[in-house]
């Protein structure tokens, strides 16, 4: 086993057991989401003080998530070599609820495209409560 020197002398290291967590390209795309809902939230009702389902924030939170959610898309595709159609392009962008979960079970098959569909609903739910979290924060502290 490896030793460490330190001051009171030579002490065997730990082996590592755990993963390191690796933060890539996508990992950051899809955590910006609950980011985005949180500083949404912040906006909505902050100067605001209550949302508007017309209002300016409302068209920048979605034509961002969108936009995040495409750049993921494009990169995932990219990554496992999948060939998208034309139309699951541009229905990623214009129909999301609907060619996501379409992409996940085409590109991944049932099973693993179920897990990825469940840690896809994972993901709203978490950005939901970072909105959420974001209001709350406004209410309390602006």
């Amino acid at each position: 086993m490896p030793t460490v020197a330190h001051r009171s002398g030579s002490l065997p290291s730990r082996p590592e057991t755990s993963k390191p967590i690796v933060i890539n390209t996508k990992t950051t795309l899809l955590a910006s989401l609950a980011v985005l809902a949180c500083v949404v939230g912040v906006l909505d009702y902050g100067p605001a003080k209550a949302p508007s389902l017309s209002g300016p924030v409302l068209m920048v939170h979605v034509t961002a998530s969108v936009a995040l959610i495409v750049a993921w898309f494009w990169l995932d595709s990219r990554q496992r070599a999948y060939k998208a159609t034309a139309f699951l392009k541009v229905a990623m962008a214009g129909l999301t609820i609907f060619a996501l979960p379409y992409y996940l079970l085409r590109s991944r098959g049932l099973r693993s495209g179920s897990r990825a569909l469940a840690l896809a609903l994972g993901l709203f739910m978490a950005t939901m409560t970072a909105y959420r979290a974001g209001a709350w924060l406004a209410q309390t502290v602006l």
